[in-house]
């Protein structure tokens, strides 16, 4: 899902990626001009289609690593959520296992 990161030095915010989703966290590809440290929590607005407004998280960055295969992105962490809505927990949470059905 398209989605912006706000933060980590970088308050207007860049396009990325959430690739995956679990219960605590998610996969995100980002584009950084440079490696962030994995502390910074950062802001994502991830786009949902069934919806007009972006559904808001706050997630603590605990790995990141440079893609070898750099199209679009650079980067790809791993995000554990600190904070969000359960309701959009739970609409994203119904969208992975959508995907995963979808792919068996």
């Amino acid at each position: 899902m398209n989605a912006r990161c706000i933060g980590g030095g970088d308050n207007e915010g860049k396009e990325c990626t959430v690739i995956d989703i679990s219960r605590d966290g998610m996969a995100i590809h980002l584009y950084l001009k440079e490696k962030i440290d994995i502390a910074p929590s950062l802001v994502l607005e991830i786009d949902f289609l069934e919806r007009t407004e972006p559904i808001n998280s706050l997630v603590k960055l605990k790995w990141i690593k440079e893609l070898e295969d750099k199209t679009e992105f650079n980067f790809v962490a791993g995000a554990q959520l600190t904070m969000i809505e359960t309701e959009d927990k739970m609409i994203l949470l119904e969208h992975a296992y959508e995907v995963w059905i979808g792919e068996l």
